[in-house]
This record gives C-alpha cells, sequence and structure tokens, in this order.
C-alpha cells in the first residue's frame, strides 16, 4: 500500500495516580511495551520531586515532567528520552534541545526548573515524603484487601 507507514505501538500510562498517589507498576509495564515490539511513554508529572526516580537503559523510552509539581515555574517542563531514541522536530529551525526544537529557550524558567530540581532531591534525601508514601501504601494495601 503506498504512502502506509508503519508505526510502533505507543503505550502511555502515568507514573502514579493523581487521585490517590498510587504507583503503576513500571517494570510490568515495560516489559510489556517490549514484548509487542513498542515504546513507553512515562508521564512522572505527578511523582517528579516525590518519588525516586531512575533514569537508564531499562527506563521507559520517554519520560514527561512539568516543573511546577515540584516548585519550578509554571509552563516549565522536560522529555527525558532513553539513551538512543530520537525524536523528529514538529517544526524546523535553530538548533536548540539539540535540534529538536527552534525558537528561544526560556533560559529564566530552565534555570528555575534546575533549582528546584536540586530542592526536591534535597527533601527526597531527608525523608519529607515519607509519611505520605506510608499513607499510600496502607491506602493500597487497604484497598487491595476490600
Amino acid at each position: 500500500m503506498d504512502g502506509f507507514v508503519k508505526r510502533r505501538l505507543l503505550m502511555a500510562f502515568a507514573a502514579a495516580n493523581g487521585e490517590t498517589g498510587v504507583i503503576n507498576p513500571l517494570e510490568r509495564l515495560i516489559a510489556t511495551a517490549r514484548e509487542h515490539d513498542g515504546d513507553l511513554l512515562c508521564d512522572a508529572v505527578q511523582v517528579a520531586g516525590k518519588v525516586g526516580l531512575q533514569y537508564h537503559g531499562a527506563d521507559a523510552d520517554y519520560r514527561l515532567l512539568s516543573g511546577h509539581k515540584f516548585g519550578a515555574p509554571k509552563a516549565v517542563g522536560a522529555i527525558i528520552l532513553r539513551p538512543g531514541i530520537e525524536i523528529e522536530p514538529l517544526l524546523h529551525g535553530g538548533g536548540q534541545e539539540m535540534r529538536r526544537r527552534s525558537g528561544t529557550e526560556n533560559v529564566i524558567g530552565i534555570a528555575g526548573f534546575g533549582a528546584a530540581a536540586e530542592a526536591a532531591q534535597r527533601d527526597l534525601e531527608a525523608g519529607v515524603w515519607d509519611r505520605v508514601a506510608e499513607l499510600r501504601d496502607r491506602l493500597e494495601e487497604r484497598l487491595a484487601a476490600a
């Protein structure tokens, strides 16, 4: 069939439920995506700055972050690509962001994102979110038992 482009399966999921905080099973989702020769997009907006995130070779192919969820300025976010993953820009132009987008970068917003990420990491290391994690786990256990 002329003009037909075979596309890979893309599985998309939220790392955590925004209402309950229940964490989705990343390892199982990665395995399912790989089993079907697909890519995995992880919306990590709810967990960034609240639980430790690992970014290594066996991780999701795409991970989305929104800085305002951990204290950065609004309208600043990030997409983290697994090594070896490339994306084609929708708009071509300047060489910003490794040629993935064009336009002037929001330098102040990016600096705020970096500072907020460092502060969030310090909070994680200090155990600021430990009590919330405990409550979340108890809720999940009780719901499963019911």
